[in-house]
């Protein structure tokens, strides 16, 4: 891990629910001495870094983003 190599060593892994963040996932970052910390259902507010870099994303790149043609926007094969 890059904090491993730089002597740093992470304390707490803070995380939502979303079900893509498996129990195998959470042991990965267990397994390195670290403390998984899942936060409750609907609190954006305890989430608010990364809440602010989704919202700085979508306005800095998504709201600039222009659709000439349906063809565009549709998905390719």
């Amino acid at each position: 891990m890059e904090l491993a190599e730089r002597g740093e060593k992470a304390s707490y892994l803070i995380r939502d629910g979303d079900t893509k963040f498996t129990e195998k996932f959470d042991e990965v970052f267990r397994s390195e001495g670290i403390k998984v910390k899942r936060l409750p259902f609907a609190s954006l507010n305890l989430n608010a870094f990364a809440e602010r870099f989704v919202q700085s994303i979508k306005s800095e790149c998504l709201a600039q983003f222009v659709v000439f043609a349906s063809g565009h926007i549709q998905k390719r094969r």
